[in-house]
């Protein structure tokens, strides 16, 4: 303990240790004495041989659970979440019905659904009317503005514009790939004439 005493008191350049960073000192800094004390004006603080010590730190293992996703949806209210949307997808879904049925304010509601499921609540609706229209195109011989009105969307270029989005192809390509398989592509007459 000694040895430590006197290098606080030698006037050499300390390194200033932060958590596990070291910062090496800058022109302006020079080391505090066993006497002196750091602090704002009003409040002397703590003696600098009594404050703690992080270099005494560095040996002891860094945790390695990774920290606790806390906040979010109960598991309940967003399972009963996501069976309302499933069930209302044909209607207009609006937020502050949402949040109604979580019980909690729409913009608490909006982040707790992002940190629960990974995406905004809009965004996840969009996903799961697509996935509906998938499978009415892959099921069914429905015009696809019927289907666009089926799973939820105003009208076609609605649901074409969401779907491309989404999956990367149009839905009448989707459905000509569900019905041939995914290598053939419908047929495409050449542009004849000059």
């Amino acid at each position: 303990m000694a040895s430590g005493k006197a290098a606080i008191k030698s006037r050499k350049a300390r390194h200033f240790v932060l958590g596990f960073v070291v910062f090496p000192p800058t022109k302006q800094t020079r080391p505090i004495q066993p006497h002196q004390t750091y602090g704002t004006h009003g409040n002397p603080g703590v003696r600098a041989d009594n404050r703690p010590r992080f270099g005494m730190l560095a040996h002891l293992p860094l945790s390695v659970d990774p920290p606790t996703n806390r906040g979010g949806l109960a598991p309940a209210r967003a399972n009963r979440i996501c069976e309302y949307i499933d069930s209302h997808l044909q209607e207009n879904i609006a937020l502050e019905v949402l949040a109604g049925i979580a019980q909690l304010s729409v913009h608490h509601f909006a982040r707790s659904f992002r940190q629960s499921l990974g995406i905004p609540p809009h965004n996840y609706i969009v996903q799961r009317r697509v996935e509906h229209a998938q499978q009415l195109l892959r099921n069914t011989d429905l015009p696809l503005s019927e289907i666009a009105i089926e799973a939820g969307f105003t009208d076609q270029s609605h649901l074409a514009r969401h779907f491309r989005t989404i999956t990367g192809v149009s839905p009448s390509l989707a459905r000509h790939r569900f019905r041939t398989g995914p290598d053939i592509l419908p047929h495409r007459p050449a542009h004849v004439g000059s």
